[in-house]
């Protein structure tokens, strides 16, 4: 699990700052706002995935909940790319992500009993 963690929290810092400079450096160089509109998505989309993380690093409670409240929304979003036809890296970070749902499901129960809270210390 803290090898998601991990990589959720890189991934985020990532995604963050190519969204910042999508949404910066375009609007010096050209005043292209398109470019800006799509850093703007990069930058929630970091931070959607640095709270799931962070909400499995501080270890609350109700983070696996949360996890499945965000994981409806980018399955809804995945749904809305394939029907306007979106890029193929949306399909490969959904593929991707499928082992980590798997091991949320699997852990709910013990997670929200704080069983696996112990194991993990």
């Amino acid at each position: 699990m803290k090898i998601y963690i991990w990589i959720g929290m890189i991934l985020s810092g990532i995604l963050f700052l190519a969204g910042v400079a999508c949404m910066v450096v375009p609007l010096f160089l050209s005043g292209n706002a398109g470019l800006a509109v799509q850093g703007v998505f990069a930058a929630v989309m970091a931070a959607f995935i640095f709270s799931i993380t962070a909400s499995l690093w501080f270890e609350k409670k109700w983070a696996i909940r949360y996890n499945w409240v965000v994981g409806v929304i980018y399955g809804c979003l995945v749904l809305a790319n394939i029907v306007v036809g979106g890029a193929v890296a949306t399909y490969i970070m959904a593929l991707l992500s499928i082992p980590y749902w798997v091991m949320l499901y699997k852990i709910q129960r013990s997670w929200e009993n704080n069983d696996i809270l112990e194991n993990i210390k």
